[in-house]
């Protein structure tokens, strides 16, 4: 319970000083393998962070980026190589002072303490840690984005809430009955007249 403390601790001192406070996630964010994760990570009060500079890094390996963002634009030369082309930054973000990080296919090996940190903000609370959970035994959660049209229509309503198949039924059953009649009454007719055919005349 000493790390969410801390983090309150420190976003009460940034405001009472009247400066911007990054502040992140008091708890773990938890994501299975293959996931696409976000690391929040925010600005308060809320500004334009374009012109900022924004570092990411693993608590365990400081010397080296996650993610660095300088002058509006990033430096993956600078960057941890594990990581090229799998962490980014919302440019619209950004410009709401949103600097979370979002990291594509995690692997066991993102687990781990990250420090979102923005150098030129004065005050004491100029970074935030937040921590990231790579369950390998959880179901990837990651979905399309556009939903695929389902393969069953839905049968059309008539009149009182009963779909077509309510009275098609009948009205098919109804039909086989007077085409059967029909066919007898046409075999019958002809035995009839064969019969009258072949029957002798009387002179």
């Amino acid at each position: 319970m000493r790390f969410p403390f801390t983090l309150l601790w420190l976003v009460y001192i940034g405001r009472a000083d009247g400066h911007p406070v990054v502040t992140g996630s008091p708890e773990p964010v938890v994501a299975a393998l293959g996931d696409d994760v976000i690391l929040p990570c925010h600005l308060e009060p809320a500004f334009n962070a374009e012109d900022t500079t924004v570092e990411w890094r693993r608590n365990d390996l400081q010397r080296e980026y996650v993610h660095l963002y300088r002058h509006g634009r990033e430096f993956p030369d600078m960057k941890l190589a594990s990581y090229n082309g799998r962490t980014f930054l919302s440019a619209d973000g950004l410009r709401r002072g949103d600097i979370s990080l979002k990291i594509i296919n995690v692997t066991l090996a993102d687990e781990g303490v990250y420090r979102c940190k923005v150098p030129k903000l004065v005050g004491s609370s100029k970074m935030a840690d937040i921590q990231l959970v790579v369950e390998p035994n959880l179901t990837k959660t990651w979905t399309m984005t556009t939903t695929l049209p389902s393969l069953q229509t839905q049968e059309p309503k008539v009149k009182g809430g009963r779909s077509r198949q309510v009275w098609i039924v009948p009205v098919v059953f109804a039909s086989c009955v007077v085409l059967i009649a029909t066919v007898m009454t046409v075999i019958v007719k002809r035995q009839n007249l064969t019969k009258s055919q072949k029957s002798p005349r009387i002179l």
